[in-house]
């Protein structure tokens, strides 16, 4: 069929509706339960024709009790006859003038007939659900079953002429519902399991390191003058020979694989070998080695469609080399807050800049956007009203295709809302995306609707008033001073409340609303563990220690069964999954806080520490409360600054006493071993004397540990202070593959004394 653009498409579709919603003309398709229509294939109809007319034909029946039939021909002229894909194109030949363009499709009705036509793939079934969903008023909310009204009567209107086409050719909302084919087909979805041969960071694919890299580190990445399998060498001959080799394996096995992912691993460590340095330096950055590779091999296979990332040290566009007609750029926008779209949210700005950039080089842009809190799912994370404005900002500066990975086939925050909106808003990003929240809210929770509207409505309220910025890797305890404090909650809670009320008594609705006060809880507990012993902790005072709220176990035994009931797999990427969350908790609760004779008292900081990550202040150094792998709470980080902590001590008698402190080594986050500890001691608070030091320089380089280290030494009483000085180091460790723009970092946690 014919191209259009789609904007010629929308206006031609919604002005021909307008007109025929004129008309008071209908064709019958069921009347008071008596089938009055038929489907009609040709004898040598499609599989997905087949499909088509079995979807209608089961849902029809499903409204109205009727089955109409499936015939290969009309077989009476009083009926109203449905002729779908090729049948449709035989009987109104005129049909093939339509212009569509991708998966689109078209409804059309002359009474008597019905034609359901589409361009290419599914899109005659496309157009089927399209119907279902427009005119018999057909839902599809989530993996569970459609809702609809029974009916006995079911009609169309006559003059129909509506053409259904969306901007982009691949279009994926990445959340549990996405598992689900009957909801993928209705959304008109994809998946990127049945679009990509292989998908993602692949270099490791085409040259496994376990496999090659002792017999051949010129492989691999030369970092800091040394070769590692962080990734590959790009200007090595045999890598390109070697890859191809892999591609033209993969390929003859999967000749029907739409795309194919030539990218680099998720992390740094880039080749600077003099080869890789020198296309480097000629395309302004490591971008430049990886598009003539990629090149290199598209030009190989040039009947095959290849992708590449843009994201991190690849995501400007090269200066010279542009990339192949047959390869598409996928840019990440890692780097962006969410609580404003695209357009104008200042920390974006570099995506603008790199969109616009690699939009003057090709055509070929697919777009990796976020739309959830990768370091806790089940966070409230409200970018809802952003979606609509970033579908169009995307589709006008040409994008062919969007990839918006939420939490997976785990769940997150209004899930079902969040997927269903960017369902809808992938394929028509001109639509309406208040009357989708709405129709999906009365739809999905029903009595409860107007409540869950409220609470959304206050969540989007509060993020603005408390100028919260949304950061795909915070937490609530980093949100727990804005939109998330326990205020703000307070009054979610209150709603919640009264939408649990309203639809007491139907447990399908019940659930659904209790689904969503999950992530409420979980915000809750999660910040109990960074309060403590202050209000809104989870511990109380009890004489003169402290001891565990006595509802607080029942509380998370409670949250973990139903978050298992709701599907949640793991509570952030690659993170704890509902049992071990429990365990973690278990294990708070078997030693809730550390006793000592600092607990409490009054910390100053020679220097300032990391303000994106507060913690308690000054204060987390003496709050009783451990910090575990978790850097983003109670933890005191350090930027190439010495953690310099003054104590006011208590009353102390001229004895032995020992020391004890943590530590953190995260060398993925930039947080290092400190190079040595410093303790010293004073009357006034002024004069220090130092009263042990120690070396604690350490190259850890793989995963993240806690480690703690306990001091022994003599005191006299009249010492009224303590000062604890970790030196940090003035430069990234020579065995560190990461980017090297930035500074090392300490991380410093409480301090006691015994």
């Amino acid at each position: 069929m014919h191209m259009t653009t789609y904007r010629t498409s929308f206006i031609l579709c919604l002005l021909l509706v307008s007109i025929s919603a004129c008309s008071s003309a209908s064709l019958p398709v069921v009347i008071k339960g008596v089938a009055t229509s038929e489907i009609i294939l040709t004898s040598y109809a499609t599989a997905r024709e087949e499909q088509a007319a079995h979807v209608l034909q089961r849902h029809v029946e499903l409204i109205t009790g009727t089955r109409i039939p499936i015939v290969t021909g009309a077989t009476s002229a009083k009926k109203t006859h449905i002729w779908i894909g090729q049948a449709a194109l035989d009987k109104k030949g005129d049909l093939e003038t339509i212009t569509l363009a991708g998966e689109g499709h078209a409804l059309l009705t002359e009474a008597p007939n019905v034609y359901i036509v589409g361009h290419k793939g599914k899109s005659v079934l496309y157009g089927v659900y399209s119907l279902l969903e427009t005119h018999f008023g057909v839902r599809k909310y989530d993996a569970g079953p459609v809702s609809f009204k029974k009916r006995s009567d079911l009609v169309l209107p006559d003059h129909l002429h509506e053409l259904f086409e969306s901007p982009f050719i691949y279009r994926e909302s990445f959340y549990p519902t996405s598992t689900n084919a009957e909801y993928l087909d209705w959304h008109k979805l994809h998946r990127f399991e049945d679009l990509w041969g292989v998908w993602g960071h692949s270099f490791f694919k085409f040259l496994p390191p376990e496999t090659y890299f002792k017999a051949h580190p010129e492989y691999y990445a030369s970092v800091n003058g040394k070769r590692q399998a962080t990734q590959l060498c790009l200007s090595n001959a045999a890598v390109l020979q070697l890859t191809i080799a892999w591609f033209k394996e993969k390929i003859a096995a999967n000749p029907d694989a739409s795309y194919w992912s030539i990218a680099p691993m998720d992390g740094a460590g880039y080749c600077t070998c003099s080869l890789c340095s020198k296309a480097d330096a000629e395309e302004g950055g490591p971008q430049g080695s990886l598009i003539r590779f990629v090149n290199a091999i598209a030009k190989e296979f040039p009947a095959q469609q290849f992708t590449t990332l843009a994201y991190g040290y690849t995501a400007n566009a090269p200066r010279k080399t542009k990339p192949a007609k047959n390869v598409f750029i996928q840019l990440s926008t890692i780097d962006a807050n969410r609580q404003l779209p695209l357009s104008s949210e200042p920390k974006s700005a570099a995506f603008r800049k790199q969109l616009q950039d690699w939009a003057g080089c090709t055509d070929n842009l697919f777009i990796w956007d976020y739309t959830t809190q990768f370091t806790a799912y089940l966070n409230p994370f409200p970018m809802y009203d952003t979606y609509q404005e970033n579908m169009q900002y995307l589709s006008a500066h040409g994008v062919k295709g969007v990839f918006e990975q939420g939490g997976g086939s785990t769940f997150s925050d209004m899930a079902p809302l969040v997927s269903y909106l960017q369902a809808k808003l992938l394929w028509n990003p001109k639509a309406d995306p208040f009357a989708i929240r709405k129709d999906f809210l009365n739809g999905y929770y029903g009595k409860a609707a107007s409540f869950i509207d409220a609470y959304l409505n206050m969540l989007l309220k509060a993020r603005d008033e408390s100028h919260a910025i949304l950061d795909i890797y915070g937490s609530p305890i980093l949100s727990r001073t804005n939109y998330l404090s326990p205020q703000w909650i307070e009054r979610y809670s209150e709603l919640l409340d009264e939408a649990e009320a309203s639809v007491e008594g139907s447990p399908l609705f019940s659930k659904r609303v209790e689904a969503v006060r999950l992530s409420l809880e979980y915000a809750v507990l999660q910040q109990s563990r960074s309060f403590g012993v202050y209000p809104h902790g989870y511990l109380e005072k009890l004489g003169s220690a402290y001891q565990v709220k006595t509802n607080w176990p029942a509380r998370i035994k409670h949250f973990v069964f139903q978050a298992k009931e709701h599907g949640v797999q793991e509570l952030a990427e690659g993170g704890a999954s509902p049992d071990a969350y429990a365990a973690e908790w278990q294990e708070i609760f078997a030693n809730p806080y550390l006793p000592s004779l600092l607990l409490g008292q009054q910390v100053e900081l020679k220097g300032d520490y990391v303000l994106d990550y507060p913690a308690n202040g000054p204060q987390t150094l003496t709050d009783g409360l451990v910090g575990n792998t978790d850097f983003s709470y109670n933890w005191l980080l350090f930027e190439g600054l010495d953690a310099d902590a003054i104590i006011k001590l208590p009353l102390l008698a001229n004895q032995s006493i020992s020391l004890r402190f943590n530590y953190l080594i995260d060398p993925r986050h930039y947080i290092f071993s400190p190079l040595q500890v410093l303790i010293q001691a004073s009357r006034d608070g002024k004069n220090f004397q130092t009263l042990k030091e120690q070396s604690l320089e350490e190259n850890y380089t793989e995963g993240t540990k806690v480690q703690q280290k306990e001091l022994t030494f003599q005191i006299s009483s009249e010492m009224k202070y303590m000062r604890l000085i970790l030196k940090c180091p003035n430069e990234l460790p020579n065995w560190f593959s990461g980017a090297r723009t930035r500074k090392p970092l300490i991380a410093l946690d409480e301090i006691t004394l015994k």
